[in-house]
């Protein structure tokens, strides 16, 4: 009787240890972007059991600041030379891990995108909004507006919101899962005021 119960007692504990430390599958908002002509959606997936994203993750650190986009997925407009307008619809912005829901308070879970040309920044979008603290993930999905590029751009940089902004905490940890826009040709009269950074 005393050996069945010592069993039980084990087999409870390693249940309770079980159920303390197990993690929700991680998991990131599917992009939603319409295909068409002069759209781009790039993407990365995240780890179901770690978090882990499957091409970068933006720190707060020196060599994990910015990433950039492979020219292959750019719209063939952008890079042609002409104006155009850009509307990036949709990014969806994430962070998990095991443990996140105890690393306290990180209020700078953001980052943006700059459209650069032969290395000169032509313009950038607004940021994304800051992830919810607290939790083992959390991810934040919206539009980053629109910009006017006078000649195009040949980079898309998705940078750390800790470039522009020196002296903030280390880390930070957010992973740009996607990253949906459209380019368009722009009129004759197009005004450069068609700029709206949210």
């Amino acid at each position: 009787m005393r050996k069945s119960f010592y069993l039980l007692s084990i087999l409870c504990f390693f249940l309770l240890l079980d159920r303390l430390y197990a993690q929700p599958p991680f998991s990131a908002p599917t992009p939603n972007c319409a295909p068409g002509t002069g759209t781009m959606l790039w993407s990365q997936s995240i780890h179901p059991s770690t978090g882990d994203p499957s091409t970068w993750k933006l720190l707060c650190t020196p060599g994990s600041l910015t990433y950039t986009i492979p020219m292959s997925f750019y719209p063939s407009l952008l890079t042609s030379g002409v104006p155009v307008i850009v509307n990036i619809s949709e990014v969806v912005s994430y962070d998990g891990y095991v443990g996140r829901s105890g690393a306290g308070v990180q209020s700078f879970e953001r980052w943006r995108i700059v459209f650069r040309k032969s290395s000169v920044v032509v313009e950038t979008t607004g940021y994304t909004n800051d992830l919810t603290d607290g939790t083992e993930q959390a991810s934040w999905v919206g539009s980053l507006g629109s910009v006017y590029l006078p000649t195009g751009a040949d980079e898309i940089v998705l940078e750390h919101w800790c470039v522009g902004n020196p002296g903030a905490p280390t880390f930070e940890s957010v992973v740009p899962v996607s990253v949906c826009l459209s380019v368009a040709a722009c009129p004759a009269d197009c005004p450069t005021t068609v700029i709206v950074k949210n």
